[in-house]
């Protein structure tokens, strides 16, 4: 199986977060929310042929007026795979990874948040870049620095890249999740959510 294409892979993602993601606003200057999440990434289909589970991490903004029923996001995110064993044997390289990009927009649907913890859904749309590489163990050699003292350089192992692909492709993600109030505008969620990028 080649990690040139990734065609399925599903993230499920535990996001801990200070988010006023889904509140209700009471003011109209509180229409736009922020949201940061980390997670861990489990691909599945061909792509969990490939690669190994991951991790992953990512930025939001959100735009809900109290009158919508439906907010805006915008996302940026990131996600890190090794490459299976089993890929870098039919290789014969000794380590290698996959870097996902993301940028991507839709829509949030929300329960109203009076409660404790309320429901959310999510789709988006968007650009996906994969980065693949394969890596052999290597030295490079470090120069003497000196700013204000002086580092005295040497010899120090790298990764040193034998072959990579780079993709840009078409996908989406749908997601569903439960978010805690914490009071006021903080908010805990736990998400999962499935993306397909051909």
């Amino acid at each position: 199986m080649s990690v040139k294409r990734l065609s399925v892979f599903l993230v499920v993602t535990f996001l801990l977060s200070a988010s006023a993601a889904m509140a209700q606003p009471d003011k109209p200057w509180k229409s736009w929310f922020g949201q940061i999440q980390l997670g861990y990434s489990m691909p599945q289909g061909d792509a969990g042929d490939a690669l190994d589970d991951g991790w992953n991490i990512s930025g939001a903004a959100i735009y809900k007026p109290e009158a919508w029923p439906v907010g805006l996001i915008m996302e940026l995110g990131y996600q890190q795979f090794d490459i299976s064993q089993e890929v870098l044997n039919i290789y014969e390289a000794s380590g290698g990874d996959m870097d996902i990009w993301t940028v991507t927009g839709g829509g949030i649907w929300s329960t109203k948040s009076q409660g404790k913890v309320n429901f959310y859904l999510q789709g988006q749309v968007g650009w996906y870049r994969t980065e693949a590489k394969l890596t052999e163990p290597g030295v490079a050699v470090v120069p003497p620095v000196c700013w204000y003292w002086c580092y005295p350089g040497g010899v120090v192992g790298v990764d040193v890249v034998t072959d990579s692909q780079t993709e840009n492709v078409f996908g989406g993600n749908l997601g569903i999740g439960l978010n805690f109030n914490l009071g006021n505008d903080p908010q805990i969620y736990l998400e999962a959510r499935y993306q397909y990028a051909d």
